[in-house]
């Protein structure tokens, strides 16, 4: 375990090779003994950063991860309490995979052109968003369980074009996905209070479950069955 004294962060120019065990996780945490959300700065991999690795760590009270290499590999991880973010991604396009992002402000933000592949993720009970796409970016997000985030399930600004596919978007407090995004094969069921039982199986660019969107086609009548962490969650 490593533990990070206020207003501290870990900057990363070259290498973080960081592979723990499904049951014997690296965690990134507070040392504060009342560890609170934003305790220490998080982790900065910037652009001269190259191959570094999180496998089975968990990464938690930090302001933000600051990706700004493409070539980061996060996979297995939890990241959690994140006061800024649980992730965000400038001007990069790596992939991450079998994460479980929960409980921070917003789980991930996409900015500064950046297109990252989000897949397999379990991103949920965030204090804002799920998904923030904002800065001309364009990410990929794909096969992912984004259920029971406080506001939006994806938040898009202008310019941000997200294709978003094969997702299963539950029970957001409000839009499932709301400002852009093209839309395919998703399950979006129970957002903005719609019921535990509203489907939303409509193909037009605004509904009752999201609005503002560039394009929906094939929505479907039941959840992703390959969507989601597909290890065994571990929080």
């Amino acid at each position: 375990k490593l533990k990070f004294a206020k207003n501290t962060k870990l900057v990363i120019d070259g290498t973080l090779y960081a592979e723990g065990q499904e049951n014997k996780s690296i965690t990134f945490t507070s040392n504060e003994t009342d560890p609170k959300p934003g305790d220490w700065g998080g982790i900065i991999f910037n652009e001269s950063s190259l191959n570094s690795k999180m496998e089975f760590c968990v990464i938690q009270f930090h302001s933000a991860i600051l990706c700004r290499s493409d070539s980061l590999k996060l996979n297995n991880c939890i990241i959690a309490e994140g006061s800024l973010a649980g992730i965000i991604f400038e001007i990069t396009s790596p992939t991450i995979e079998d994460n479980i992002i929960t409980k921070n402000n917003v789980g991930i933000i996409c900015d500064k052109s950046s297109s990252p592949t989000i897949s397999h993720n379990a991103i949920t009970s965030n204090l804002n968003d799920g998904i923030e796409c904002k800065g001309s970016s364009f990410p990929t997000i794909s096969y992912n369980v984004i259920s029971n985030n406080r506001r939006n399930g994806i938040y898009c600004y202008s310019g941000a074009t997200p294709t978003i596919s094969f997702n299963n978007i539950t029970f957001n407090g409000s839009w499932a996905v709301s400002g852009g995004g093209k839309l395919s094969s998703n399950f979006i069921k129970g957002n903005r209070e719609q019921g535990i039982d509203a489907v939303d199986t409509r193909e037009s660019l605004s509904s009752s479950q999201y609005q503002g969107v560039e394009n929906v086609e094939s929505a479907r009548s039941s959840a992703v069955a390959e969507a989601g962490v597909r290890k065994k969650e571990r929080w």
